[in-house]
This record gives structure tokens, sequence and C-alpha cells, in this order.
């Protein structure tokens, strides 16, 4: 699901199919950059080498870590050069087939001698084809094929200045006639540039050509074209010269092109531009750039909003053809500022010799520069010695008390802008550390208190030049191990990738004024086992759609669980359905121990915390632990959280134990006949009052009256709180028991005005069945995909999976 160069890179610096919808970034000061740079509107450069190189090179092992591919233009044209791997490669292919074609022309000329052979005057007399007919009928001669294909095409001669080292095959250069003609051609000066309006000609460097004639000559795609048609024209003739005189006919050997020639040609790598998304699609739009919403690290996106749904972003999917798969990519990449970033096409940034070397030695990356923290020798300058390295589990100084230090250099042998060495001699050709000796050996290491300096005796300075001590040869700074993971420090955390088929609407949805999703997100297993993902549960978990409106029931489930992951069914599987929940009607329905009451509507409700309708629900909009501080000058209340006291009320009690404000109340305990204890609270004493808000305890009759600790419903706009409202709902409306956890009788059932057999298929998935145990839909296949259904009754339907339904972690509920 990860590939390397997409996960490194940001925006991608070579093309991809890949089309930006929106990044949500917690840096929106970037969101510019990333807009200019999206391949949605600008084009990314490519190497594109000859096909027959890059297949071959994927069939021994692809890209990735033998990587073939350059990414600069320098790498890429460098790829023509003679006696590279590429270049060797197609020459040892054309060379191969030059080799079949030659071996093609002998095989003609073997089969024409053996055709000829057979002529002779006694087979003349007999009445059989002589040697005339064959002439007449069978052959073709080297004036002919000339002529039929030429060497040259129309408008075009033979190049009129061979070089003069050619060899007997030459590589046939033909130029346009009125090159070739004229005085195009003229013998360049010795050791002097060609005049004024000339070039020095590429197939003849001793000539000079006009700037007109330069580079016109035919191309090697003419030159096999030439090949190919004198093959054609032998087909099913033989090449014979002077084939009308008996006696002196002879089979010709076909000419082809030189072989060096044919090899020299090879095709090139080029450095192309692939074109911009928009340019290849005007209707994609822009990249959207937002600044990344809140959310509580490693929750899962639970963001600050007054609903409480995860975090995410709403966009329209764009209009595609029917039949037309698409996939849909959601990246997490994070990245650090505890070093600058790279440029990935410097390779003094990016080189793979500043990999560590083995072990956990740290990798040759100057961390401690980006925190103002000297290096130990500017040979190494990626070490220093409060341990500020790129390595995993790094242990640092975070006080540098004691200071590491370098012995000044002699006079003569300083280097300028760097204390860390020193030359060895007056000819300053080499250097040494300069806490080494002047081979470069046994290399001592100094410290000095903070703020003073050590001096060529040792002896640590202030900056007065005051003696502070002796310099140390031990640090005595204490360190810190950081749980640091190198991987980490910048990487793509989640890479979920999601296949889409676009279908038009037929029949059954042409009508939907609105088509809704509905799916299972989650996994099997507790809350532990999914993390980092969630527990079944159906989504959107609470659907609103409107009569008219159409809903996709669809999901997908799994056979590859972990096997001891909590759940129901066969391990290791998930499955998925849908069930009207049991809505109890009347006195003496399921599950009652006790009688409720009466709902509003005068419908009895027999659950005993729960009524039908929830008439007159008002949702309670107070604080949470996750809420608002308290005001200033106001603490949380000690016994109730919801509530703000004056920081007034918090004096500490002079014997060290609680708050002088707040003391328990007593009580009188007392046993009455039946053996039961009986508390009955005692007044406060002198000073206090009993607590509004904590029975248990008394508070100071000074304390100011307390105040409603602040929340963030506060800031909730009068839409949201009327929607947090909308619990309620009239009996005569409401399908199903919200909280139950039995199936209704199908029966009993009306659901979204779907009829019977819709009914069973989403509770028992029978259209995707594949025989075997059912109770638990093991043997159900893992998707299913139900038909668009439209909406032709409303209500409040409450819903359940009767498999993923276990109390103790699960409850999928819609």
């Amino acid at each position: 699901y990860e590939c390397p160069e997409e996960r490194d890179h940001y925006p991608y610096w070579h093309p991809t199919p890949w089309i930006d919808l929106a990044i949500h970034t917690n840096n929106p000061a970037r969101c510019q950059f990333y807009k200019d740079e999206s391949e949605n509107v600008k084009g990314r450069h490519f190497c594109a080498l000859p096909d027959l190189y890059y297949h071959h090179m994927i069939r021994r092992g692809g890209n990735g870590n033998n990587g073939f591919i350059p990414n600069t233009e320098e790498k890429c044209l460098a790829e023509n050069t003679p006696g590279t791997r590429m270049t060797n490669f197609l020459k040892e292919n054309k060379l191969a087939m030059h080799a079949t074609m030659k071996k093609g022309a002998l095989a003609e000329l073997q089969e024409c001698q053996n055709f000829l052979s057979d002529f002779n005057l006694e087979r003349a007399a007999a009445g059989e084809p002589t040697v005339a007919d064959f002439c007449a009928d069978k052959t073709i001669s080297p004036e002919d094929l000339e002529k039929e294909c030429p060497q040259c095409n129309a408008g075009f001669m033979p190049h009129p200045r061979p070089p003069s080292t050619q060899s007997e095959e030459p590589c046939f250069v033909c130029v346009p006639t009125e090159c070739g003609n004229g005085t195009a051609y003229s013998a360049k000066p010795a050791e002097a540039p060609c005049p004024a309006g000339t070039q020095a000609d590429l197939f003849n460097p001793e000539f000079c050509v006009t700037d007109a004639c330069f580079n016109r000559t035919n191309t090697h795609e003419d030159q096999l074209e030439r090949d190919t048609c004198r093959l054609r024209a032998v087909a099913e003739r033989h090449l014979v010269a002077d084939c009308e005189d008996g006696a002196a006919r002879m089979c010709v050997e076909r000419d082809i092109m030189n072989a060096d020639c044919f090899a020299s040609d090879i095709p090139q790598a080029e450095w192309r531009l692939s074109a911009s998304h928009k340019e290849a699609d005007p209707t994609i739009k822009d990249l959207e750039c937002v600044e990344a919403a809140w959310s509580r690290a490693n929750h899962l996106g639970n963001g600050n909003n007054p609903m409480g749904h995860n975090n995410g972003w709403n966009f329209s999917m764009p209009s595609v053809p029917e039949g037309v798969q698409c996939a849909v990519r959601l990246r997490y990449n994070i990245t650090t500022t505890d070093y600058p970033g790279m440029d990935p096409h410097d390779p003094s940034q990016v080189n793979s010799k500043l990999n560590k070397r083995n072990g956990n030695n740290p990798a040759k990356v100057n961390i401690g520069a980006y925190h103002g923290i000297d290096m130990l020798d500017s040979n190494e300058p990626w070490l220093n010695m409060r341990g500020y390295h790129f390595r995993q589990n790094p242990k640092v100084q975070i006080f540098d008390d004691m200071v590491y230090q370098h012995l000044p250099c002699p006079a003569d042998r300083e280097i300028a802008g760097d204390v860390t060495r020193c030359y060895r001699n007056a000819n300053k050709d080499t250097t040494r550390h300069a806490n080494a000796d002047n081979n470069d050996n046994n290399r001592q290491n100094y410290y000095c208190p903070a703020g003073s300096k050590m001096n060529a005796a040792k002896n640590c300075l202030s900056p007065s030049g005051a003696t502070v001590q002796a310099a140390s040869n031990t640090d005595t700074d204490f360190t810190l191990q950081l749980a640091i993971n190198t991987n980490q420090f910048g990487r793509t955390f989640q890479d979920r990738t999601h296949h889409i088929l676009g279908k038009k609407r037929d029949a059954s949805t042409k009508g939907c004024s609105t088509i809704h999703n509905l799916h299972v997100i989650g996994k099997r297993g507790n809350i532990v086992q999914t993390y980092p993902g969630t527990e079944y549960d159906f989504s959107p978990n609470s659907l609103h759609a409107a009569v008219g409106d159409c809903i996709h029931f669809h999901w997908t489930g799994s056979n590859t669980n972990p096997n001891n992951n909590d759940g129901q069914g066969k391990q290791g599987t998930d499955r998925s359905n849908i069930a009207v929940q049991e809505y109890v009607r009347g006195e003496g329905g399921r599950g009652v121990y006790k009688f409720g009451g009466k709902g509003a509507q005068g419908t009895t409700w027999t659950t005993a915390d729960m009524e039908p309708g929830y008439e007159g629900y008002v949702p309670e909009l107070a604080p949470t632990m996750a809420d608002l501080p308290c005001p200033e000058g106001t603490i949380v209340h000690p016994h109730q959280f919801k509530q703000c006291a004056s920081a007034t009320c918090a004096s500490p009690n002079p014997n060290g134990v609680g708050m002088a404000t707040w003391i328990k109340r007593d009580a009188f305990i007392t046993t009455n006949d039946r053996g039961e204890t009986l508390k009955e609270w005692k007044p406060c004493p002198s000073g206090f009052r009993v607590d509004p808000a904590h029975d248990a305890s008394c508070v100071s009759a000074t304390c100011p009256p307390y105040v409603r600790r602040p929340m963030n419903s506060d800031f909730w706009s009068g839409a949201v709180i009327a929607l947090m409202s909308e619990v309620g709902v009239e009996d005569e409306l409401k399908y199903g028991g919200w909280g139950h956890s039995h199936p209704e009788h199908l029966d009993n059932v009306t659901f979204l005005g779907m009829n019977r057999s819709q009914l069973v298929t989403l509770a028992t998935l029978n259209s995707v069945q594949l025989g075997g145990e059912m109770s638990e839909l093991d043997d159900a296949g893992t998707y299913f995909d139900s038909p668009v259904h439209k909406v032709t009754k409303k209500g409040t339907y409450h819903y359940m999976c009767t498999r993923n339904n276990n109390f103790s972690n699960r409850s999928q509920k819609g």
C-alpha cells in the first residue's frame, strides 16, 4: 500500500495518476505552496527511457531498491553516453537484430543458388521451364530493386561528401537534393571554426554545411523502411544479376544496412514534461488546502465540535463516465521540526552516504547546528558532545553546565572560522583535531564551566581573564534518554486506498431525490484489539433521509481478522446484517420487570427506564470534564466539577489537610428496629453553612455564591441546540425501540416501506449466502450489496446487527 517515492515526497516530483483533492495541514502558511506545486496545475518532468530497456529492467526486479530510472535531467541524459548499462544493452540488442537480418539475406542467396542449379539444358529439352522463363517470372535485378526501393526518398540524394575514412559498407546518408547539388558543403578550415552561416556537418565533420542544410538528412527510420521494402520486393523473387545471359547469370546477396550503422542508432532517454491534470482535463478543480481541525492525539479523529462527530471533510464526486473505475487515496503524513527540511534534489543534503554507519551510530544529519550546539570536529559536523544526534533513542544533555573545549591552535596553524582543527605544518596541506597530537591521534576531551573558556595551559578562564579552575577531562552533565524512532521523524502513518466504480442511474434510481450510502465501519474485536481502528458501527450512525430519497445498503466483511479478536461467529470473520429492533407494545411485553407508566400519547411503555417517544426530552447542556476552565479568579468546586467557586474560598487549612473553606459534614448514625443503618446529617458548625452543591460538606459562610462552569455548548448556535433537542418522536411514527437487543418479528416491521422479501434479505443476507451455518452469518459472502431502495414511509427507525451486539464491547446499532 506504500510506494517509497510517494511516501517521501509531496508534492510528488514525478508524474502520478493521483488528482489532488484536499490537504489538511496544521501549517496553513504552506497552503499556497501546495496549491502552486500541485500536479493539478503544474506538470512534472520525468525521464522517459526506451521501452525495450525499461521493460528489460522491470523484468530484472523493478525500480524498488534497484532503482534505474534517473530523477534529474542531468542523470537522465547521461544514460545516452556510450558505455552505460542502457546503451550497452540497446546496442547488443540491435546487433542481435542485425545478425538475424544478415542471416535472412544469406538464406535468400542460398535459396537462389539452389534454385538456379536445377535449370539446365536437359530440363529444357524435356519441355520443363527454362532459365529464360525463370528470369522472366522469378527474378528481379539489382537495378530494378534500386528503382523499386531507392537508397534515398524522392527529393533526396546521396550525401555528396562521405567521410574519407568510411568503411566499405557505409552508413548511407541522404540529404535534400537542393543541398547535395549546390554549394551547401565546403571544406572546414584547419583548426578554425566554420565560417558564419555554416556549421560543422554531423555526418562528415571535415566539411561545413550551411545553416539551411544543417542536420537535414534522412532518418534512421527511412533507412529501415528501405531495408523492409527490399525484403518485401524479394519475398517471392530471387535477386539475380545478368539473368538474360544464361552463362553470366549470378545470384546476388541483398544488401542491408551496415551493422555498426544499424547499432549506432539506438533510442535515447529523454527528459520530458508531462501535462498537468488540468491541461489533460479542464474540469479538474484546484486543490483545496485548509487548516486541519484540532483533534485529540491518538483518539481516532475525535474533534472539538458540538455534535461529537469525528473530524472529516465533505467533497462532491466528480462526474465520471459509466464503468470508469476510480481509486481514492487517503494519506496521513507527518514531518518533524527537529531539523530543517531537505532538498531531495540536492545530493549534498539527500545522499545514501549520509546514512548511519553500523550499529546505533548516528546518521550524518547535523541536528546540533539546528539547535545552536557546537560541533566536535568539522570533519564530522553531525557529532556533538550533548548527544543531539539523528539516532534511535538518543541520550541528550538538556543543561550544558560543563562545556566541551578545544585547545587553541599555534598562531601559524590556525584555520579561519574553525576552532575544531589545526593545520599540521606550515604548508597548511593537512589538518588534525585541535585536541589531538600532530598525527591526529590520542584525542583528549576537555570541559570548562559554562561561561568560561580554556586557554593553551588548559585552564578555564572567566570573561575577565581570571582562572576559574583547571579544565576537566570529565563531563559531569547528566543525560536524559529520548524515546525517538528515526523512522517516524517524517513518514506516512496511514495510506488507505478505496476502489470506486462509476455507474449511471438506472430505472430504479431515476426518481431518487438523493441517494444515501449506508454501510458498516470498524472491524472485529474489542476497543483495544481494533485500535487504532474502531469497533463495528453503521455509518452514518444516524441517517436523516426524506420520503423520495433512496438508500443504498451495502458493506464489506472480511475473512482475515486476527483469530484471537473478540466477537461472535467464526473466528477471523466479519459479517453484518440489519434487523429492526423490537418495540415493546402494551403491558407484559418482552423483558419487562416492572411497568413504566404511560407516555404523553397514552401508550403504555413497559421498560423500566425508557419511554418510547421521549416526549419533552431536553438535552442536558452541562459541562463535562473536557469542558472549559473556570473563569479567572475562580476554581473548580472540589466536589462538583460543574460549579466554579471563588478562589478566596480555597485558603489552605492551617493543619495542612484539605481546604479550610470546605469541611466534611458530620452525621448521626442510628439503627432502626429492623437493623437498618440510618444517617441523619448534623448542622454545620458556627461560621459554616451547608454546601448547596454538596450535602456532605459544609462551606465557609463567607464563601461567595458559586457560578456555573462555562460549557462548550455556550458557543453552540440555536440551530445546533434545536437539533440536539429533536430526539423525541411521536409514538405512531416510532418503529423499533432504541437500546433494545432483540429484533422485531417481521410481521410487525414497517421499515422505510420495504416489502417482506427485502426485509428478509437485509436480515439473513440470503442474496449472498454460500450455504452452511448462517445463525451467525458465518457462511455468507463477505460483500453485501442491496439494490437501491426508495424511502416511501416516514418515521424513526431503530435497527441493529444481530451478530455484532455483545454488551461487553460492541453494540452495532443505527
